[in-house]
C-alpha cells in the first residue's frame, strides 16, 4: 500500500483544499455580488464542486487503508458526493429556519441542487480513477487496487551458503538518504488538515452570513427608516390619497356587459405585476416589481399621479385597508433575502413600516372590519394572522402547500386559500383560525375570488388552464370552465354577472357568465397580463401587462 495502492499520491492530496477553498469562495462570493439567489451560475458550481471535493476527502479520510475494486472504489465516491450534498441542502434549511429568514423549499431548486451534486459526485470520481489509470496504463480493472506481495527469501538448497543480510544503515545515513515518500505524506497531511481548517472557518462563517442578513432584515422592518418623497410625475394634478372627501357617498353599481370593449392604454412604469383600486375608487395603485416602486393612476384621467419608492424590496402584491388610508405591500425578492409586509400610508405616499414574514408573503387580505390581515406565507405553508392595530403576527394557521391567494367572505366569517402545490382551495373558519375544509380543484390554483352575493368562489387553475367555480354550502366544485393559457387572476364584477380572467401566457382576458358558466368573451391585452381590478361601480376595469409597462383599460359597462 505504498506506490500502487489506488494512485493516491500521484493525485495531490491539496486537490481536496483547491476545490473546497475555490466551493467556499465561489459560494461566499454571491454576497457582495449581489446574486445570492437559487440556481444562480455561482450557486449552481458550488453545488457541483462540493461533493467533487467532500467525496476524495471522505475517501482518504475513512478509506486511508481499505483496498477497493473499481467498481466499489466508484461507487463509494458517489455516495460521498451525494451525501455530501444532502448534508449541504439540511444545513440551508436548518440555517433559514433558525435565524427566521425565507425557507429556500422550492421544488424546482432543491432537484436543480440534487442533480447539480450528483454531477459533482460522479465527476470526483471519475477524476480519481482517470489519473490512476493514467499512471498505470497496463493494469488489469481487477487488480486496480491490488498490491503484489513480494516473494519471501528463501534458504537456498544447493548447497551454498546463505548470504548475509544487508547492513541497516546508521542513523546519520538514514538522515543524509532522501525520502522519496516524504514529500508525498507531508502533502498529504498539509491537503488534510488544510481541507479540516477551511471547514472548521466555513461553518463560522455561513452562520455569521446568516446572522447579518436577519439583522439586516429584522432593523430594517424594526426601524422603518422614512423613504424618500414620493415623485409627482404629472404636473397640474393632484397627488394620489386614497381618502374619500364624501365618505359617505355611494356610487351606484353598472351592470356590466357579456363582451367588454378595449379602452386606454396607460404607461405606469416596468414590470407592472399587480394592480388594486382604492374602495372610493379614485386611484389605482400598481406594485412594479423588479422597478421597486408602487405608481398611482388617477382613475378619473387614467394618468400617473405618483409613484412610491419601496426600499426594502421589490413590491409584490398590494391589499386595501377597508377604509383606504392603508395598503398593505407583499414584499420579497427571487434571491429570498426579504420576506416582508410593507405598511404604505395612503395620505403620505410612504411605506412607514414593515412586519417581517416567515417566508415570502403573497397576495394578503384584510378582514372586512378592518382589524386583522390575512398572510399567505407560501414556502412556509402558513397563513400569518396580523392585528393592524399593532402591527404584529399573533398567530399562524397551517394550511396545505404552498398558499398563494387569500380572499374573505363579505361577512368576513370564512377566508379561503389558493394552495398552489396542492390542488386545493382551504377553507378558514375566522372564529378559531382553523381550516375547516379542503376543495380539491385542479392542477396549481393561483388565486381565488367570492361572489359578491352568491354563495361561489371562483378559483383559476394555472396549470389546467381551466377556473373551478366552487359552492360554498356544499365545499364542492360545481363547474370546470376552460380559458385561455396561463390563468393567474380572476376577479368579479361588482353586480356579479361576469368573472374577469387575466390569462398572461395567451395575453387575453377571459368574460366568464357566473349563470351559464361559460366564456362569453376573450379580450386582448398587452403583453403578460397578470392581474385585473375592476372599480367599485364597474364600469371599468384596469389589466396589468408586465412586459409592456402599461394597464389596459377595458369598458365593462353598456
Amino acid at each position: 500500500m505504498r506506490r500502487d495502492r489506488d494512485g493516491r499520491r500521484f493525485l495531490r492530496p491539496s486537490f481536496h483544499l483547491y476545490l473546497l477553498v475555490s466551493t467556499l469562495v465561489i459560494f461566499f462570493a454571491q454576497i457582495p455580488l449581489g446574486v445570492f439567489a437559487a440556481q444562480s451560475p455561482l450557486d449552481t458550481t458550488a453545488h457541483v464542486l462540493l461533493p467533487a471535493a467532500a467525496s476524495s476527502l471522505l475517501h482518504d479520510l475513512i478509506f486511508r487503508r481499505v483496498v477497493h475494486g473499481p467498481v466499489e472504489y466508484f461507487c463509494t465516491m458517489v455516495f460521498f458526493g451525494m451525501g455530501a450534498e444532502a448534508v449541504w441542502e439540511v444545513a440551508e434549511f436548518a440555517g433559514d429556519a433558525a435565524f427566521g429568514l425565507s425557507w429556500q423549499v422550492d421544488n424546482a431548486d432543491t432537484m436543480n441542487d440534487i442533480m447539480c451534486g450528483i454531477a459533482g459526485a460522479i465527476l470526483g470520481a471519475a477524476i480519481r480513477l482517470y489519473l490512476w489509470k493514467r499512471v498505470h496504463p497496463g493494469r488489469r480493472h481487477s487488480s486496480l487496487h491490488r498490491r503484489r506481495r513480494p516473494a519471501r527469501p528463501t534458504a537456498a538448497r544447493t548447497g551454498r551458503v546463505r548470504p548475509l543480510p544487508p547492513v541497516r544503515p546508521s542513523s546519520v545515513q538514514r538522515a543524509v538518504r532522501p525520502d522519496p515518500g516524504r514529500r508525498s505524506r507531508v502533502g498529504r497531511k498539509i491537503g488534510l488538515v488544510g481541507a479540516a481548517v477551511v471547514v472548521a472557518l466555513a461553518t463560522p462563517g455561513y452562520a455569521g452570513y446568516l446572522v447579518w442578513v436577519a439583522s439586516a432584515a429584522r432593523s430594517a422592518a424594526t426601524s422603518a427608516p422614512a423613504p424618500p418623497a414620493p415623485s409627482i410625475v404629472a404636473a397640474g394634478l393632484l397627488p394620489a390619497a386614497a381618502a374619500d372627501p364624501e365618505p359617505g357617498r355611494v356610487e351606484p353599481i353598472a351592470t356590466s356587459v357579456p363582451v367588454p370593449f378595449l379602452g386606454a392604454v396607460i404607461p405606469v412604469g416596468p414590470t407592472p405585476g399587480f394592480v388594486v383600486v382604492a374602495p372610493r375608487g379614485r386611484q389605482a395603485y400598481v406594485a412594479n416589481r423588479a422597478a421597486g416602486v408602487v405608481t398611482v393612476v388617477d382613475t378619473a384621467v387614467d394618468r400617473v399621479t405618483a409613484t412610491i419608492p419601496v426600499a426594502l424590496g421589490p413590491p409584490q402584491y398590494l391589499a386595501f385597508s377597508p377604509d383606504g388610508r392603508t395598503v398593505y405591500v407583499s414584499i420579497w425578492d427571487e434571491a429570498r433575502t426579504v420576506a416582508a409586509i410593507g405598511v404604505l400610508d395612503t395620505l403620505t405616499n410612504s411605506v412607514v413600516t414593515a412586519i417581517p414574514m416567515r417566508s415570502r408573503p403573497f397576495l394578503a387580505a384584510v378582514s372586512p372590519d378592518g382589524r386583522r390581515l390575512y398572510v399567505p406565507n407560501h414556502d412556509s405553508g402558513t397563513i400569518a394572522v396580523v392585528d393592524t392595530a399593532t402591527r404584529a403576527v399573533t398567530a399562524e394557521i397551517r394550511v396545505a402547500p404552498d398558499p398563494h391567494w387569500v380572499e374573505f367572505s363579505p361577512d368576513g366569517r370564512q377566508a379561503y386559500t389558493a394552495d398552489h402545490e396542492s390542488n386545493l382551495v382551504s377553507v378558514i373558519d375566522t372564529a378559531t383560525d382553523t381550516v375547516v375544509a379542503e376543495v380539491p380543484v385542479q392542477r396549481s390554483p393561483h388565486s381565488v375570488a367570492v361572489h359578491p352575493t352568491r354563495p361561489l368562489v371562483a378559483g383559476v387553475n394555472y396549470d389546467s388552464d381551466s377556473l373551478s367555480m366552487i359552492d360554498t354550502d356544499s365545499e364542492r366544485v360545481v363547474a370546470a370552465v376552460p380559458v385561455g393559457a396561463g390563468p393567474q387572476d380572476v376577479t368579479w364584477a361588482p353586480d356579479g354577472r361576469f368573472a374577469y380572467v387575466a390569462n398572461v401566457d395567451a395575453d387575453t382576458v377571459s368574460v366568464i357568465d357566473a349563470a351559464t358558466m361559460t366564456v362569453t368573451a376573450t379580450v386582448p391585452t398587452g403583453d403578460a397580463p397578470t392581474s385585473v381590478a375592476v372599480l367599485p361601480d364597474g364600469r371599468r376595469a384596469y389589466v396589468t401587462n408586465l412586459h409592456d409597462g402599461t394597464l389596459t383599460v377595458l369598458n365593462l359597462a353598456a
